[in-house]
Order: C-alpha cells, then sequence, then structure tokens
C-alpha cells in the first residue's frame, strides 16, 4: 500500500536519490530543494516518490519543480496518483499550479499527457 503525504521535516537531502531521477542537475536541485512543499509517496516506510511544488513570485501560482518515482516503482501509478494528490493538497494556497519539464524524452511526454486526464 502506498501512502502519500506532505512532508514536513527537515532533512529533505536524504531524498536526493529520488530528486536526481526528476532532475539530473544537482545544483539545481540544491536550488530548490529547501522551498515550497514537499510531498512523498511511501511504501513500508520507504520513500518511493516525490514531489515539490515551490511558490512563484506571484504569491497565487505554484510551479512543480520536480516529480519523481524510484524505477523500481514506476508503472505502477504512482506518479499519477501523487500528482493528484499534490494538486488537492495545494488547491487552497495556490489558483494555478505550472507542470513542466526540462527533460522530453517520450516516457515524460506520455506521463504528463496522461495528466490531462486527472486536472
Amino acid at each position: 500500500m502506498i501512502k502519500y503525504s506532505k512532508y514536513t521535516g527537515n532533512k529533505r537531502d536524504q531524498y536526493m536519490r529520488l530528486f536526481l531521477i526528476g532532475d539530473e542537475d544537482e545544483s539545481k536541485v540544491r536550488e530548490y530543494i529547501n522551498q515550497g512543499c514537499l510531498f512523498l509517496a511511501e511504501q513500508s516506510n520507504t520513500a518511493v516518490a516525490v514531489a515539490i511544488v515551490v511558490p512563484t513570485s506571484d504569491g497565487n501560482v505554484g510551479e512543480l519543480k520536480n516529480i519523481a518515482v524510484d524505477a523500481k516503482a514506476q508503472g505502477q501509478g504512482i506518479g499519477s496518483k501523487m500528482i493528484a494528490y499534490v494538486f488537492e493538497q495545494a488547491r487552497d494556497r495556490y489558483n494555478t499550479i505550472l507542470v513542466g519539464t526540462g527533460d522530453a524524452d517520450v516516457q515524460n511526454i506520455l506521463f504528463y499527457g496522461r495528466l490531462q486526464e486527472i486536472t
């Protein structure tokens, strides 16, 4: 069973392995890792996915900076369910959530294309 939650701790670096799946540039990840809201998907108390939403200069808009699912857990709908969870949690804080990707490989394009079904 997968548990989705908002992370409230202060040791976000422990999830760097997952963040680097979504963004291979560690220096960029370090720029935003401690900003905004971090969300986790956990299975048996082990993080299998992360997502982070940071506020933009317009306080009513958030940006999904990173979403990543461990390679062993991909293809099970965890990423799509994570997005739905993040959107539900962010609804009270933001009017709009920006979603994009700098990595336009086929797998990412298919994933983001499927998001239209849940938004």
